[in-house]
């Protein structure tokens, strides 16, 4: 059966309209900041189980390490992490973990299966409050240099941040936060 050209074109836009907008479901999106790639948005059933390899296709060098960011994610579901887990149990990449936030950090430490090397992780996002002006601020910290890796976190005390001459106090659990990393200490 033949199909008039008016016809086929509406149903080419019909088909187009689905693709963008499977293509703007997605609610986390990716790019690229000095070979680092940078995520943005929300980790959840959106992404898809090929997002994560998609992602490599804006590295411009092609090496074996790949550099993760995703500070700019806000929160995550199951879905989310699982597709997160599948990619980076299926990649043979060595992956580096820059700019983890707590949320993220902490289903790291509730699943350690999650990823294959702690040390893997780089830097820490993590939340503080200032009581006097009530407000908060993110602070990153090198894991390993601003923040020891330790078999036991009950009795290490989390440097306060100072910023524009306000103190601010860790907003967070610590020793739940980084239960990943007393793993790796023994």
């Amino acid at each position: 059966k033949k199909i008039s050209k008016r016809k086929s074109k509406r149903m080419s836009k019909r088909i187009s309209k689905r693709i963008s907008k499977r293509i703007s479901m997605n609610k986390i999106t990716y790019t690229l900041v000095d070979e680092t790639i940078t995520f943005s948005g929300i980790l959840d059933e959106t992404v898809g189980s090929d997002f994560f390899e998609n992602s490599l296709s804006v590295l411009t060098k092609k090496d074996n390490h790949i550099k993760m960011d995703f500070s700019g994610v806000s929160s995550g579901n199951s879905m989310g992490i699982r597709y997160l887990h599948i990619f980076l149990t299926d990649t043979d990449k060595k992956v580096c973990f820059v700019n983890v936030p707590l949320w993220l950090l902490e289903q790291f430490g509730m699943n350690s299966r999650l990823i294959k090397d702690p040390s893997s992780i780089y830097r820490v996002y993590l939340p503080f409050y200032s009581h006097e002006k009530e407000h908060d601020i993110y602070h990153i910290w090198i894991i390993g240099k601003d923040i020891p890796i330790l078999e036991d976190y009950e009795d290490f005390e989390v440097p306060k941040v100072h910023n524009d001459g306000t103190e601010y106090q860790p907003d967070f659990d610590f020793e739940s936060a980084f239960s990943i990393f007393t793993c790796t200490a023994s």
